[in-house]
């Protein structure tokens, strides 16, 4: 009977703190600058837009690249950091972010270059950020899109 008494008065405390610091954190909201409404007005977003990267491209390899690369707008899909240490002469940097889609001024920007082909290449790891940035462009409709297989690895870097 004991175990049973010790139970009720465990429950009851852990309510009756439930209850007070509730009302205590309704109390602190209210009287905030910055206070947290307690019905939300529009719906939260809660979906995160991850690239379309469902766009058709060809695969080229180191040959191609150096043959199409005069009439190509180049673009490389590595981080700003790395695009700085070396990229091919007249590349464009436009990370890839596997999260985020690419900001429509940069495919607006591609657009505007009026080359014959886009050739991207990125770090050629697994999956290669050159690959799925060529992928999104050509999704968002931009044609004649290719990537070089084995990204910079395959440049001698």
């Amino acid at each position: 009977m004991q175990g049973l008494s010790d139970l009720f008065r465990i429950i009851r405390n852990s309510v009756i703190i439930t209850i007070v610091v509730s009302v205590l954190a309704i109390i602190i909201n209210f009287i905030h600058p910055n206070r947290i409404p307690l019905v939300a007005k529009q719906p939260y977003e809660i979906y995160v837009p991850c690239p379309d990267t469902t766009g058709e491209v060809k695969e080229i390899d180191t040959k191609e690249f150096f043959s199409l690369s005069g009439e190509s707008a180049v673009i490389d899909a590595r981080i700003r950091e790395e695009f700085e240490k070396w990229h091919f002469g007249g590349a464009v940097n436009i990370p890839y972010d596997f999260l985020a889609p690419v900001c429509p001024l940069k495919i607006k920007e591609i657009i505007a270059m009026k080359k014959k082909y886009v050739i991207v290449y990125g770090d050629g790891e697994e999956p290669d950020s050159g690959k799925e940035l060529a992928k999104e462009i050509a999704g968002k409709g931009v044609r004649n899109v290719y990537y070089l297989r084995g990204g910079i690895k395959n440049l001698g870097r």
